[in-house]
């Protein structure tokens, strides 16, 4: 390190660590108390020699699921890393990657979640695109507070269980039809149709709400 500190004076060197669980500790007791061991000698470490160091952690079972299906975003992710939460409390930032989109031409959607930011703000989401084929990453959109990220999600949901209701008629629905059906909140429901007319989704003919047909 401190040979690339003498070579390029002035510059911030990187180091990488992948990944934390497996690094060698001279911590004691189970793997927990192991990993607590190595990211506390990490953090002197970057401390001491003013580094700048991006540890790779592996999520527990339970939060790599989730992480996966959505559940987890924003702030929620920062303690998603595997054996210990002191890998959250000395870190600078934690970011989280999940919810992995279908590969298109060779690309991946997946979202990238700032879970603490201690120099900034945190518990934001920024869509992000991965092509496995050459491993780059690149931004498909600004960062989103997490909360607006789960309520788009949800009313996306939502406009799906209407959809499927107004399948089965044909001549479409009331916005009070719709609600006893779907079962929720009438301004949780009156929101989605809302959601679902501004985004092609759904149309309102003579007060009823239909899917629009794909010759319209």
């Amino acid at each position: 390190m401190v040979e690339l500190q003498c070579a390029f004076p002035g510059e911030p060197v990187l180091v990488v660590i992948d990944y934390l669980q497996i690094m060698p500790s001279n911590g004691r007791g189970d793997a927990r108390m192991q990993v607590a061991g190595a990211v506390e000698c990490i953090r002197a470490m970057s401390k001491r020699l003013g580094l700048v160091t991006l540890a790779l952690s592996q999520g527990s079972r339970s939060a790599a699921r989730e992480l996966m299906s959505g559940e987890r975003l924003g702030a929620a992710t920062t303690d998603s890393g595997a054996e210990t939460a002191q890998i959250e409390r000395a870190a600078q930032a934690t970011l989280a990657i999940g919810t992995m989109g279908a590969v298109v031409d060779g690309w991946r959607t997946l979202d990238l979640s700032i879970g603490k930011n201690r120099m900034g703000t945190g518990d934001l989401v920024i869509g992000l695109a991965f092509n496995g084929e050459t491993g780059v990453f690149r931004r498909t959109g600004a960062a989103v507070s997490a909360g607006v990220v789960r309520a788009e999600r949800r009313g996306a949901e939502l406009v799906e269980e209407i959809e499927t209701a107004l399948a089965a008629s044909p001549t479409g629905l009331t916005r009070a039809e719709l609600q006893k059906v779907i079962g929720k909140r009438k301004e949780v429901v009156l929101s989605a149709i809302t959601g679902g007319i501004k985004a092609g989704r759904l149309a309102e003919h003579d007060g009823r709400i239909v899917v629009p047909s794909s010759e319209s």
